[in-house]
């Protein structure tokens, strides 16, 4: 599900604490994009090219959900690969 939007996206943190603390033993999938203010609206980019932090989404995923599938949106031949790599590196830090 979509979280965010232009109001409340400076909370995104608490916004994630709190959904994982509610819903995390459900989590099945995780979906992972980025995004970026354009306007009223936010814009869905390749995760890793905007404004998302994900360490807080991984440090759960490698300590509760080892094993989940994770989807990557907005990507391309030309980005998938760093995207990828990208996550991978803040996966191995957390």
């Amino acid at each position: 599900m979509n979280l965010l939007c232009v109001e409340n996206m400076e909370q995104r943190e608490e916004i994630f604490a709190k959904t994982i603390e509610l819903l995390g033993d459900d989590i099945a999938v995780v979906h992972l994009k980025d995004f970026v203010p354009e306007g009223n609206d936010l814009t869905s980019i390749a995760a890793g090219t905007g404004m998302m932090d994900y360490r807080h989404i991984l440090k759960f995923v490698k300590e509760r959900k080892p094993f989940i599938q994770a989807t990557l949106e907005n990507t391309s031949n030309d980005n998938a690969v760093q995207s990828r790599l990208y996550l991978e590196n803040i996966y191995r830090e957390v």
